[in-house]
């Protein structure tokens, strides 16, 4: 993964919300992560366990959710 958030390699791009991102295990339980929607975890210790390799994308999807979210307010404001 790259080391600014300007250049963020997505790394869970392959996962699905059925299965965890940090041991892999195939639950339809999983929860998803409550800031970005993108990955889910079988519970709190595989989603804390995770945390330090999800945070920097994480954080991106947030960033992009909110410009694209902008985007569209500002679009919708000038029709």
């Amino acid at each position: 993964a790259a080391s600014s958030s300007s250049s963020v390699v997505m790394t869970t791009s392959w996962l699905t919300l059925d299965r965890c991102a940090n041991c892999g295990s195939q639950d339809a339980s999983c929860k998803k992560c409550g800031a970005c929607l993108a990955v889910a975890y079988c519970d709190r210790e595989c989603q804390s366990t995770h945390r330090a390799l999800h945070r920097e994308e994480c954080d991106a999807v947030v960033a992009m959710r909110r410009a694209d979210d902008d985007a569209r307010a500002f679009t919708l404001a000038m029709q």
